[in-house]
C-alpha cells in the first residue's frame, strides 16, 4: 500500500515537472515562458497606446492574462506538432519533446487550458476583443495544422506572425473598446521589424529545420547579403518616416528621438557584416538574435513613451 501511494505521488510530481518543463527548458530565456510573455507585454502596450497612459490594475492584468492565455494556447499547439522537425535544431532539440521531459500530450493539455482561459476572459471583456481574440487562435492554429501549415507557405511564416503580433497589441488597444488610427500606425513599424530584421538574424537560425519543413521564409528565399540588405532598407524606413510622421498619429517628440538613436545603434551592428558578408559567421547571427530582441525592447519603449500626454 505504502508503495503505491509514493509510486502515486511520485507519478503526480513527475507530471507537473513534465508540464513546467515548457516554461524553463532548456533554460527560460529559450523557454515558451519568454515568448508568452512578449506578448502579454505586447497587449499592455496597446492598452497604453490607446490610453495615453496607465489605465485601471485590473484592466491591466485581465488583458495581459488573456493575452498570455491565448500565446500559451497558439505556442504550446506548435510545441506539439514540430515536436520531430524541432529535434534537426541544435537550440529547439533541447525543448521539453524532443529531449523526452515531455509529451505532445502535456503541451495540449496547457494549449486547451490557455484557449478556456482567453476565450472566457474575452468574451467578459467587449466584442472586439473577442474578434481579435478568435482571429489570433485561429491563426495560431493554421500556422501549425495540417493542411493549412501557414508556416510552409510563401513568405507566411513572418506574414503571420506580424499579423499575430498587430491582435496581440489590438486586444490590449480595444480593451476599452475604442479603435484608433495609432493602433496601426504601431503595426506598421512592428510589421517592418519582423518582414526585415527577423528574417537576417532570428529566422536565418531556423534555415535548417524550416528547409526541411519545405518552408519558403525571407531567410531561405535570399541570401546572407540580401537579407542584410533588407535590415538596413527596414531600420532606414523607420529612422526616415517616424520624425515625419509621429504627431499625425497622437505620439510626442520622444517616439522619434528613441527609433533613431536605436536604429543607429542597430545599424553600427549590421554595417561591418555588410561590408564582409562572405565571413559573416553563425556566433554574429547569433549575436544579432539577441541584439534584435533589444531593439525591439527600445521600439516598444519609444512607442509606449511616445503614446504618454506629458504636456
Amino acid at each position: 500500500m505504502c508503495n503505491l501511494v509514493l509510486e502515486l505521488r511520485g507519478m503526480k510530481v513527475s507530471g507537473l515537472s513534465s508540464y513546467a518543463s515548457f516554461f524553463l527548458k532548456p533554460t527560460v530565456a529559450d523557454s515558451k515562458l519568454k515568448h508568452i510573455l512578449w506578448y502579454a507585454w505586447f497587449s499592455l502596450m496597446g492598452l497604453i497606446v490607446a490610453n495615453h497612459g496607465l489605465p485601471s490594475l485590473t484592466l491591466i492584468l485581465k488583458t495581459m492574462v488573456l493575452t498570455a492565455s491565448i500565446a500559451m494556447f497558439v505556442y504550446l499547439l506548435n510545441d506539439a506538432m514540430d515536436a520531430e522537425f524541432d529535434k534537426l535544431n541544435k537550440v529547439k532539440s533541447s525543448r521539453p519533446i524532443p529531449s523526452g521531459l515531455a509529451t505532445k500530450a502535456h503541451a495540449m493539455h496547457l494549449s486547451i487550458l490557455g484557449s478556456i482561459v482567453g476565450l472566457s476572459l474575452a468574451i467578459t471583456t467587449n466584442s472586439y476583443v473577442l474578434t481579435f481574440t478568435l482571429l489570433y487562435m485561429m491563426l495560431g492554429s493554421m500556422y501549425s495544422i495540417p493542411p493549412f501549415h501557414l508556416k510552409r507557405r510563401p513568405l507566411m511564416k513572418e506574414t503571420t506572425l506580424a499579423l499575430g503580433v498587430f491582435l496581440a497589441t489590438g486586444i490590449g488597444a480595444l480593451a476599452n473598446g475604442i479603435i484608433t488610427t495609432s493602433l496601426f500606425y504601431v503595426g506598421i513599424y512592428l510589421g517592418i521589424f519582423i518582414l526585415t530584421l527577423v528574417p537576417t538574424f532570428y529566422d536565418a537560425l531556423d534555415e535548417k529545420e524550416d528547409r526541411l519543413l519545405g518552408c519558403k521564409t525571407i531567410a531561405i528565399l535570399l541570401n546572407q547579403r540580401r537579407r542584410l540588405e533588407l535590415s538596413t532598407l527596414g531600420l532606414t524606413i523607420m529612422m526616415i518616416a517616424s520624425p515625419l510622421t509621429y504627431s499625425n498619429f497622437g505620439f510626442n517628440v520622444f517616439f522619434p528621438i528613441i527609433v533613431c538613436i536605436a536604429c543607429l545603434l542597430f545599424l553600427r551592428f549590421i554595417f561591418p557584416m555588410l561590408l564582409d558578408e562572405e565571413k559573416v559567421e553563425e556566433e554574429k547571427i547569433e549575436k544579432g538574435s539577441k541584439y534584435i530582441q533589444v531593439f525591439l525592447f527600445m521600439l516598444q519603449f519609444a512607442i509606449v513613451l511616445g503614446s504618454l500626454t506629458l504636456l
